[in-house]
């Protein structure tokens, strides 16, 4: 509740400073940064086929993702899960992610892939973890790597420049957390079942969520997939870009507007970013020279599309898994 409750805190804020001024000065008041018939406006000149090529862009990295899926995860009896089942539970999580609040959508990915395979939760749930630890690293690569060192004019910025070490400081360490993690698993397995037999089964679940670390050519797939997303969601906002007209901002806008992005969705929030997403897409997209009117318009379209988008595959996914009873776990509650 306090997370939820934080979350819809940060999206009010990132909602208000999105589209409106806030006046401190004898007293707090607020005023539109931009109105609704300037919005309509920047609305009346998008360009349809890039926006529809937006939209299939945008799907496609649900693709990129499920291939990492299968490969971190591992069914009980070691084999690959299938890779549908890895399209459902994906497609389940992103519908998650924009209807409930505090990052939920990574236990009903959890549960999602419990449902639609024979697969451990916990094990299931370790390769989550190194996923996200990918996709940061996947991230950095693509996006702040070669805008830096090729000296994009979008990404010669203090911003850009502090994510990049920032970023990379963390994702060095996480990796290196995890990789000391996998070498001395058997320890920690021992350790959790000293503790309590189901802590042990729990840190084993975990522990094969990271097998991967173990294989070459299941880690080569996980890296290639993971880094097929960033360069899809590039793809994806440069088409964006062309729709609104703002082709002609800096070389290498896509590239900065993805790294904000992807910062700002992180950040706990209310369903779906709200308020945080639009925020920091205005920021972006006006700190590079955009009108104010088409970044919010921009920012309003994008995500409607990415929220209606979500929504539906993960709706179809639901009725596939079995609606309500996704909610029951045909595995061990403990493992």
């Amino acid at each position: 509740m306090i997370m939820a409750g934080l979350g819809l805190a940060v999206s009010g804020v990132g909602l208000l400073f999105a589209f409106w001024r806030v006046h401190l000065d004898g007293g707090f008041r607020v005023e539109p940064r931009v109105h609704v018939a300037e919005v309509k406006a920047a609305l009346g000149q998008v360009r349809l086929s890039w926006l529809l090529l937006f939209s299939a862009l945008n799907v496609s990295t649900l693709v990129f993702r499920a291939f990492q899926t299968r490969a971190l995860v591992r069914r009980k009896d070691g084999t690959a899960p299938r890779w549908y089942a890895c399209w459902q539970a994906t497609c389940l999580g992103m519908m998650a992610q924009n209807v409930l609040p505090a990052r939920l959508s990574e236990a009903a990915r959890v549960v999602a892939l419990v449902r639609a395979d024979d697969v451990r939760a916990s094990t299931v749930t370790g390769a989550l973890v190194f996923g996200r630890i990918l996709d940061l690293v996947a991230l950095l690569l693509v996006t702040c790597v070669p805008s830096m060192a090729l000296g994009l004019a979008a990404a010669n910025t203090r911003a850009m420049r502090t994510f990049a070490l920032v970023g990379t400081l963390i994702a060095a360490t996480l990796v290196v957390l995890l990789v000391v993690f996998y070498r001395r698993r058997e320890a920690a397995v021992e350790w959790g079942h000293r503790q309590r037999p189901w802590l042990g089964h729990l840190v084993d679940g975990f522990a094969e969520g990271l097998s991967a670390l173990g294989s070459r050519r299941r880690l080569a797939a996980a890296a290639l997939s993971t880094l097929g997303i960033p360069i899809m969601l590039a793809a994806t906002y440069g088409s964006a870009l062309h729709a609104f007209g703002l082709a002609t901002l800096p070389t290498g806008t896509a590239l900065v507007l993805v790294a904000a992005i992807m910062f700002a969705i992180a950040i706990p929030s209310a369903p779906s970013s709200v308020g945080v997403f639009h925020a920091v897409t205005t920021w972006t997209l006006t700190a590079l020279g955009s009108p104010l009117a088409t970044a919010a318009a921009f920012a309003l379209v994008t995500h409607a599309i990415g929220v209606v988008t979500f929504i539906g595959l993960g709706a179809i996914a639901l009725a596939e898994l079995g609606g309500r009873e996704i909610l029951r776990t045909r595995d061990e509650p403990r493992t």
